[in-house]
């Protein structure tokens, strides 16, 4: 296995497994999520994301083919009377092959992603992860993270009336 900087020619092995996560938050929480699948990764956002300065793709490789991914982004808020300025380093998503999971290529991505965000000299590496994801939730936990805040939210029926 290998980990390093996504390239150009990477995107359709990341898409595949941009899918194959887009299709479980479906079967989780479809009042959330579209099932008629649109990419989260679209070959015009995977392209900027490639130049931009704040963000990088990287990936995991066995015998090159792509089967993980992740996307960080350093955050800066500026601070106010209330909160601190802060630098940060988002997941904005992570993901592995179904296929190559209990492989331990979760922790060597983690892995590198501690070891950048050491490099960046930031205070903490953040991520959301929907309550439902029991294994995304207790993988996290597992690598040391661990609850910032919650988010609560109550499903309300309600029918709609067509005039």
């Amino acid at each position: 296995m290998n980990i390093r900087y996504a390239r150009q020619q990477d995107f359709p092995d990341i898409q595949i497994i941009n899918q194959q996560l887009h299709a479980f938050h479906v079967q989780e929480r479809a009042d959330l999520f579209n099932d008629c699948f649109q990419n989260s990764i679209d070959q015009a956002y995977y392209n900027v994301l490639l130049i931009s300065k704040k963000h990088q793709i990287i990936v995991v490789e066995d015998y090159n083919k792509i089967v993980g991914y992740a996307i960080l982004e350093i955050k800066t808020n500026p601070g106010n009377d209330l909160l601190q300025e802060r630098r940060y380093l988002l997941i904005d998503q992570m993901a592995i092959l179904s296929s190559y999971w209990h492989q331990g290529l979760g922790k060597l991505l983690f892995a590198h992603i501690e070891e950048t965000a050491r490099r960046e000299c930031v205070s903490a590496i953040e991520l959301n992860v929907l309550h439902m994801n029991k294994k995304a939730v207790a993988f996290y936990q597992s690598m040391g993270m661990q609850v910032q805040s919650y988010r609560f939210e109550k499903l309300m029926s309600c029918k709609v009336v067509k005039e």
